[in-house]
């Protein structure tokens, strides 16, 4: 992009900031000699750690470089701000802040700083388990960190994902360096985004990934679907995957489908159970954050509004767990089951926990039990959804591998 790798685009970036010196902490992989042929020219430094962890080899480098605090940045985000990192950096300094993460930037802006003591806690009790998404077990640390979100300053604030992590976000940066230059300010990339429409439609993405598994729900998938693009909320996309389903949910499916340009169908011609059809699902979820609808439930036209208002203003929150009505009542029940439909997450924690493959029953208190082990999880008082007790509910069922795997997982 603009003439340069994507690497040395971000570290070139990084380098106009010369009172913050650079550390390429590597994975020890054979395809990391294109990353240092691409950058050996450059003055910064390199370290070669373990390739399954990221939370040990960053602790490794800022301990081999003498780090504190270290300021980690992902190689996908390529539109780094020097002035604004050090904008954090005052910032960090002047509040004896352990862990400090920004919000409301362009994303491709992103960035976090994290004090020593806060990395070896966290490395003393993560660093054997193959951890990538660090941001959300520096939490679970026994130094009692004191964790802060950067509000960003105005210049710089936009909704816009130009992290580079899909093909489009190739092409938009491709054409957002054609119009300005690849090492122009933050800023000035920030107002072009917010002023140029045609370029962040490239690549957008929506916020929100809603996704329904369905097996022989002909009588309730419209209803559920129909909630769906009820919504207030706006900014989602909405999978609907066919599990084996050997009545006529196909043509529900594509009735709802030809409704709203936002529906996306998909099907496995065999049942293999919940758990199976949900991990199916996840590697095309594009939302930041995603909620499972189950295909007899359904979601209540301001539900969003409230989760996705706690998910932006906490990035460390992975889970709200909301209360819900059962049937047409007017009861408010608290989500004590935990049930996972209904509940808004981080989709790319999710993605990384995955459903429980093979179990048939209690999916979501296991997924739960898993999630409240390292993860920040809140629930949620407002009901937002409505949970129907029908003929193909798998609370109805009575199975005594239903019964037995209710007792394991029971909270």
């Amino acid at each position: 992009m603009g003439g340069r790798p994507a690497i040395r685009l971000l570290v070139e970036r990084l380098l106009k900031n010369k009172d913050i010196p650079v550390c390429l902490a590597l994975a020890g992989n054979p395809e990391d000699e294109k990353i240092y042929e691409a950058l050996k020219d450059l003055p910064i430094s390199w370290f070669r750690g373990h390739p399954d962890n990221v939370l040990a080899r960053f602790f490794w480098a800022s301990e081999e470089m003498g780090f504190d605090p270290g300021i980690r940045i992902t190689h996908d985000d390529i539109l780094q701000d020097g002035q604004l990192i050090q904008k954090m950096l005052s910032f960090y300094q002047a509040n004896g802040v352990d862990y400090l993460y920004i919000s409301q930037c362009v994303r491709g802006m992103d960035a976090e700083i994290i004090s020593r003591r806060l990395l070896e806690s966290a490395y003393k009790k993560f660093g054997k388990q193959p951890i990538e998404h660090i941001s959300h077990v520096l939490r679970n640390t026994s130094c009692n960190p004191v964790i802060k979100c950067f509000d960003t300053p105005p210049e710089y604030q936009s909704h816009i994902s130009m992290s580079l992590d899909e093909p489009e976000d190739l092409t938009a940066l491709r054409l957002l360096f054609h119009c300005i230059h690849p090492l122009a300010s933050g800023i000035e990339i920030t107002e072009v985004l917010n002023t140029c429409p045609e370029i962040s439609a490239i690549n957008h993405k929506p916020e929100l990934s809603i996704y329904t598994c369905v097996h022989n729900a002909e009588d309730t998938l419209e209803v559920t679907g129909l909630s769906v693009l009820n919504l207030q909320f706006k900014d989602f996309e909405y999978i609907i995957y066919d599990d084996g389903s050997t009545d006529s949910t196909t043509t529900a499916m594509v009735n709802l489908a030809s409704a709203d340009k936002r529906i996306r169908l998909m099907r496995n011609p065999l049942n293999r159970g919940l758990a199976a059809a949900c991990n199916a699902v996840l590697p095309h979820l594009r939302g930041d954050m995603c909620l499972r609808l189950d295909a007899d439930d359904e979601l209540l036209p301001e539900a969003l509004d409230g989760l996705v208002e706690l998910m932006r203003q906490n990035n460390l929150l992975t889970a709200v767990y909301p209360a819900y009505y059962r049937g047409v009542g007017i009861e408010i029940v608290e989500n004590t089951e935990h049930h996972v439909g209904g509940a808004l997450m981080r989709t790319r924690v999710l993605k990384e926990l995955r459903f429980c493959d093979g179990l048939r029953h209690w999916e979501g208190k296991e997924l739960f039990e898993r999630l409240s082990e390292k993860y920040q999880i809140q629930e949620y008082g407002q009901p937002t959804w409505r949970y129907h007790n029908t003929k193909h509910s798998l609370s109805n069922d009575t199975t005594a591998q239903r019964i037995k795997q209710g007792r394991i997982y029971s909270l």
